[in-house]
């Protein structure tokens, strides 16, 4: 039987554009769910703030994940993962400043504190996201 984990660390390269095109969906998929999270919170639905901040930071996580296997010291300067990169670092904002605007609307103790985990799962991901870099850039030194 195939196992999918052992393709998980596989480097991928800008050339495949099934891989890209992965990275593109997922990020455009963080876009619209930061948009959720901006109209729940607007609609002043705790519910659905929930749901929408929880599937936010789910395809955040997931366009991250994705843009980590593109890392490497050939690809590093990639105009098309530049981008991504940046979108990867607005949508982090965007979330930060959501859920810091529903705790503002919100008195909810269960809002508050899926938030707060939520963003401390985005802020232990994106540390991993900078060490990881640090790794590539050292070995694109080292090479």
């Amino acid at each position: 039987m195939f196992d999918h984990e052992d393709t998980l660390d596989q480097p991928v390269h800008e050339e495949d554009p099934e891989s890209f095109d992965a990275l593109r969906r997922a990020l455009a998929l963080t876009r619209l769910k930061c948009a959720r999270v901006d109209l729940a919170v607007q609609q002043r639905n705790v519910e659905h703030t929930g749901i929408a901040a929880e599937d936010a930071v789910c395809f955040w996580l997931a366009s991250r994940s994705i843009l980590q296997r593109f890392a490497s010291p050939e690809t590093d300067d990639s105009r098309q993962l530049q981008a991504a990169r940046a979108g990867l670092r607005e949508a982090h904002r965007a979330l930060d400043d959501l859920f810091e605007r529903a705790c503002t609307e919100f008195a909810t103790p269960s809002l508050r504190r899926l938030l707060d985990d939520l963003s401390v799962s985005l802020a232990i991901a994106n540390c991993n996201a900078v060490v990881n870099l640090a790794k590539v850039s050292r070995r694109s030194v080292a090479g």
